[in-house]
């Protein structure tokens, strides 16, 4: 990581007036502070120009989205075992940008944070993300379905596996046409969806494969809507996550047709409001309350307890049978 004394030099000023740029001082003029944090910024030096100590109780973390009911979950339960411990966190959404991911790390460095949570779903763990990241020292954990992290705590969620728990379920349920509804976002798990059908010789239309430009329960909705206009309509419905599932099966009761009698779906996430649907969701469970909770202990032992060891963690995830799926009745 950079000094103050590396900026001086470049900046041709002494160390002291860099401590006070930094510090956004009155004694300096405008441009001066603006000449060296610029020059902070390029040699990625962490300041805060409010002047926070480099130690405070803050712990930042960068996230995906903050509309989603999971990453909500697992903020509460990451802030709730956080505050026990007696930190707070301070939030910075990404929207699923890796560029801004970048952006949202240089601002939490620069705000003196304690440490570093950042969940992604983006391949970050080489470039310039994983080299500020290493250069500045911070205690950092990394949230991903990316397991090929070798630069700091990893906490690696099997999203391939969540899919093929779903997938098959449908299959060894006697399902033979199933389709898929999701949104960019989740591209990933209708590729690895695709993958788990034709494992077991099925084919996947392309008409069964709906990625369209909404998200959450508009997306499930539309997407079952232009599903049910088939004339060799699917049986079976795989649902990148909950809030679309749950849209998709307004869709399918406003029609008329029963879950599971007619079409059976399932979903990724195990949202809280899957199981006091009409007709309770069956999802495979990606557990939000113990991903916080391991989250925040393993900061804990590296800020308080000063642990070294870095560790790279698999969360295993768990298919919870309940009403929306059965054997097709064709």
């Amino acid at each position: 990581m950079a000094t103050l004394k590396e900026i001086a030099k470049i900046a041709n000023v002494n160390v002291s007036t860099v401590s006070k740029a930094l510090r956004d001082s009155s004694d300096l003029s405008e441009q001066t502070k603006i000449t060296i944090r610029a020059i902070a910024d390029e040699l990625h030096y962490p300041y805060s120009a409010e002047g926070q100590p480099a130690h405070s109780n803050l712990i930042g973390v960068i996230f995906p989205d903050a509309m989603s009911p999971y990453y909500m979950a697992v903020l509460h339960s990451l802030h709730t075992n956080l505050l026990e411990a007696g930190f707070r966190i301070l939030m910075m959404p990404s929207f699923f940008s890796e560029e801004e991911e970048y952006v949202c790390l240089k601002e939490l460095l620069r705000n003196r944070v304690r440490a570093i949570v950042c969940f992604s779903t983006n391949s970050i763990t080489s470039g310039r993300f994983r080299e500020l990241v290493i250069r500045s020292g911070i205690t950092f954990l990394m949230i991903s379905p990316d397991e090929n992290c070798d630069f700091c705590d990893n906490i690696y969620i099997d999203q391939w596996k969540s899919v093929i728990i779903a997938a098959n379920h449908l299959m060894d349920l006697g399902h033979k046409r199933i389709a898929y509804i999701g949104e960019p976002f989740s591209s990933p798990r209708r590729k690895s969806f695709e993958t788990a059908l034709r494992a077991r010789h099925l084919d996947v239309p392309p008409e069964y494969i709906i990625e369209n430009g909404q998200r959450f329960e508009a997306c499930g909705y539309e997407g079952m809507q232009t599903l049910l206009k088939l004339p060799n309509r699917p049986t079976g419905i795989f649902a990148a996550y909950d809030s679309i599932a749950i849209g998709a099966m307004r869709a399918i009761q406003e029609a008329g047709l029963r879950i599971p009698q007619d079409i059976s779906i399932v979903s990724i996430d195990d949202s809280n409001v899957g199981n006091y649907l009409n007709v309770r969701l069956t999802t495979v469970t990606e557990p939000t309350q113990d991903l916080g909770e391991l989250a925040a202990d393993l900061l804990t032992q590296k800020i308080v307890k000063k642990r070294r060891i870095m560790q790279s963690i698999r969360l295993q995830p768990t298919l919870k049978v309940r009403e929306s799926t059965a054997p097709p009745e064709e």
